[in-house]
């Protein structure tokens, strides 16, 4: 059911039974703080929906939720269907010059793009633009965010504790935030008392405004310490750390996800074949958009195989806030919980040939075989992502595009199998390449 093991210096239970992970996920226990709490920090991240507990978790996520509403995300297609159009322009250069393409760095570029516009409200065009300042403090956040900091906070809690009390950058992070809190007063100065903006930045100002009810979670209120309950705008710490939080998210796990369904769809032909089929039946040369995306089943099977194989968090992690009780033991507070979300996606005990892409496992006559608790690449519970919704429209928005007009093929750089790095976030260690072929148009009746 469980072992106890070690993370580094601190023991952990390791769960074996999805049973047990789903109880811990949705009933018992909140995320490990990403730091010791034992000091008061400052910190551009420390207002993050995903460094909170407790009543000001529960403020901050019902807060949030909205934004990433089906309402919400019907507001954000056509912007989306900008970068992906973008996405289809790059893609078609270096097609026509006979190259092969890292996707990799394509869909990061991508991603990133999407993210300036979805995110902030800005016309990025990523491509090609290595020395953009947006681009580098990215990129500079994402590698420092499991960087030299992490690690020795992992290894000298007290020694990482005493640099933060003395206010040194031991992240390696401050440049960069301070880039972004100056850009978002920016944006925000320059829209004044405009608030039809569509773009994440925008819903966070306007959240506390805002009283559209999430379509998937129940609403819940904040209670202060005068023990009243109340609701109140995000401050600008709040904007500023979620608005953050989503970026660095939201750029390496889409990228991945987008790059790993890729390389399964050009090294299973007959997938792509089926998804390509699909995509001339639903929406021919169309575009892509939140609603009929809904209509496409396969689709959605092929990104959450791709998911399966590849999570973008290999692990989550929980903390006991009390003596629990699990399967019988007694755990005392404070204690760390893994659950191996990677594990549990290949495990033959759950997954019939798990290492096989076989995307009609997610069928809808197919569900009723999944085993709960064993597909679990966004979490699962309160805590699962809040961004979720806007992920997948993402993913797939962009996969369309791409087959409304080519094939993933490989070439004779393509990695298989590919090799995976595992730290913190998974992904290609030496990127996936592959070649693009383009396809015959057809229009099914």
């Amino acid at each position: 059911m469980f072992i106890r093991t070690y993370l580094l210096h601190r023991p952990i239970l390791l769960i074996l039974d999805p049973e047990i992970g789903r109880d811990i996920l949705i009933k018992n226990f909140f995320s490990i703080p990403n730091r010791p709490q034992t000091i008061k920090r400052h910190n551009d991240l420390d207002h993050a929906l995903t460094r909170l507990t407790g009543d000001k978790w529960r403020f901050m996520r019902n807060t949030i939720s909205p934004i990433f509403s089906s309402g919400k995300m019907r507001k954000i297609s056509p912007v989306l269907a900008e970068s992906c159009a973008r996405l289809l322009k790059n893609v078609e250069i270096e097609t026509n010059h006979g190259r092969p393409i890292e996707f990799k760095q394509m869909f990061g570029n991508f991603t990133l793009d999407a993210i300036a516009a979805i995110g902030f409200g800005i016309d990025l065009n990523a491509y090609g633009e290595e020395n953009n300042e947006f681009i580098l403090n990215t990129k500079a956040i994402i590698s420092n965010f499991v960087g030299f900091g992490a690690k020795l906070n992992a290894f000298m809690p007290p020694l990482y504790n005493l640099l933060h009390t003395l206010r040194v950058d031991i992240d390696r992070q401050s440049k960069g935030t301070m880039f972004f809190r100056g850009l978002m007063e920016e944006v925000t100065n320059l829209r004044g008392d405009h608030r039809d903006s569509v773009d994440i930045l925008q819903l966070l100002l306007n959240a506390h405004r805002d009283t559209e009810v999430s379509d998937t979670e129940q609403f819940l209120e904040y209670e202060d310490s005068k023990e009243h309950c109340k609701k109140r705008g995000l401050s600008k710490a709040e904007v500023n750390s979620n608005s953050i939080m989503f970026m660095i998210v939201g750029y390496e796990t889409t990228a991945t996800t987008l790059t790993f369904a890729a390389y399964c769809l050009a090294t299973n032909p007959k997938c792509q074949e089926e998804l390509i089929m699909e995509i001339d039946k639903t929406i021919g040369q169309a575009t892509p958009d939140y609603d009929n995306i809904q209509k496409m089943e396969y689709l959605d099977c092929i990104i959450k195989e791709t998911l399966r194989l590849y999570p973008p968090v290999p692990r989550t992690m929980r903390e006991t806030q009390q003596v629990m009780d699990i399967a019988g033991y007694t755990i005392p507070p404070n204690t760390p919980i893994s659950i191996p979300i990677y594990a549990f996606h290949r495990s033959p005990k759950y997954w019939e040939e798990p290492e096989v892409f076989n995307p009609d496992r997610f069928l809808e006559k197919n569900k009723s075989k999944l085993t709960p608790g064993t597909f679990l690449p966004f979490g699962l519970g309160p805590r699962s992502c809040v961004a979720m919704r806007l992920a997948y429209m993402e993913a797939k928005c962009a996969m369309i595009r791409v087959l409304q007009k080519y094939k993933f093929i490989p070439c004779e750089q393509t990695e298989i199998p590919v090799e995976l790095d595992c730290r913190f976030f998974l992904k290609p260690k030496n990127g996936i390449v592959l070649k693009l072929e383009k396809r015959e148009t057809q229009t099914y009746q």
